[in-house]
């Protein structure tokens, strides 16, 4: 293992967690190239009822005892500006920094853009800070168990949430498979809790609020600080069609 330090705060939704983000962490965990600090940014809005709280929960059981990895939920409106702030204000000191990304994702551009801006000469350059290019390449991650049109299908949050819709305990579980094949990771009895809890959560569809979490961005100011605007629509007067 290397000596080198490095903190990687990994942003999401993570509304469900299911295996495929914990194998991404994992990938960070087991690092060869550095020693990783791993905090987890969930966005605090909720995704279809799906609560910030149970997601840190549940991750909470997954990680537990390891002292190499954070919790968090996100202050901010947006996790990245979390992690943009918590870049910038040295949260764990001097040293090595980097935005948790799967090279396969649209968040690879993300990475990419936070590393320019603390770069020496960029917006946001912090002495002391050293933000790096760090995205994990992982194997797809497939179902396991699944008796449906999904079989060996890559394992989706949406999917996951069709489950908890239709009742279907039996399918659900195939998205944590791996974990459950190690007890030492989570129980079935800890599955089936994070189940119940994110079955009490989840509106049922047509009574999804996706308006309250878009509201609570465009009304945290802190989201637009120090950014500007270059064109907007409506002749210029609209700078989001949503603005009202």
């Amino acid at each position: 293992m290397s000596t080198k330090i490095c903190h990687v705060l990994y942003p999401g939704g993570f509304k469900p967690v299911h295996y495929g983000h914990i194998a991404l962490m994992n990938k960070y965990l087991n690092s060869k190239e550095y020693a990783v600090k791993l905090t987890v940014v969930i966005s605090r809005s909720p995704r279809e009822g799906i609560s910030a709280e149970s997601s840190k929960w549940f991750l909470e059981q997954v990680f537990r005892g390891n002292h190499n990895v954070n919790i968090i939920i996100s202050p901010d409106a947006s996790p990245i500006k979390t992690v943009y702030d918590m870049i910038g204000t040295k949260a764990f000191g001097d040293g090595i920094y980097a935005m948790g990304a799967s090279a396969k994702g649209t968040d690879i551009k993300r990475a990419e853009d936070i590393v320019d801006k603390f770069a020496e000469g960029g917006k946001y350059y912090t002495p002391g800070v050293k933000v790096i290019f760090f995205p994990i390449n992982p194997e797809p991650i497939t179902y396991l168990g699944r008796t449906d049109l999904y079989t060996d299908t890559p394992i989706s949050s949406t999917t996951v949430r069709n489950d908890i819709r239709n009742g279907r305990y039996d399918m659900f579980r195939t998205a944590y498979t791996p974990l459950l094949q190690n007890p030492r990771i989570i129980s079935e009895d800890i599955l089936k809790t994070y189940y119940g809890m994110i079955s009490k959560e989840l509106l049922p569809i047509g009574e999804q609020s996706l308006n309250s979490s878009l509201k609570e961005s465009l009304l945290d100011n802190s989201f637009y600080e120090n950014r500007v605007l270059n064109e907007g629509g409506a002749a210029g007067h609209m700078s989001h069609p949503y603005d009202y």
